[in-house]
């Protein structure tokens, strides 16, 4: 077989491989914090997306860092988060890209 044989499949072979590994969904990550900045470990978040009502559900961890991933893009999202001793936070209008992080912190 010759070189350009083998090229050809190997460049067959990239172009498959990365026609399955786009990313579909983005993600929203950030720290909930008081208004003294501290965080706030385990606190309650839902995520909701404004179109469809559907809701997504993450605990911060004791640092106060949370990750919501493989959400939907290009949709407005509002975010909640609740923790036992502190007030209620609520954001409106989030939107989340395709293939990238939204970073978010709530306080």
């Amino acid at each position: 077989m010759n070189k350009t044989f083998y090229c050809l499949i190997f460049t067959i072979l990239i172009l498959h491989t990365s026609a399955f590994s786009q990313e579909t969904t983005g993600l929203i990550k950030g720290t909930v914090k008081d208004n003294k900045s501290v965080p706030i470990p385990f606190a309650t978040l839902q995520i909701t997306n404004s179109s469809t009502g559907l809701k997504y559900s993450s605990i911060s961890g004791e640092d106060g860092y949370y990750t919501i991933p493989q959400l939907p893009p290009d949709v407005n999202y509002s975010i909640k988060a609740a923790s036992i001793g502190y007030k209620e936070s609520v954001q409106n209008n989030i939107t989340i890209s395709l293939g990238k992080a939204t970073i978010l912190n709530i306080i």
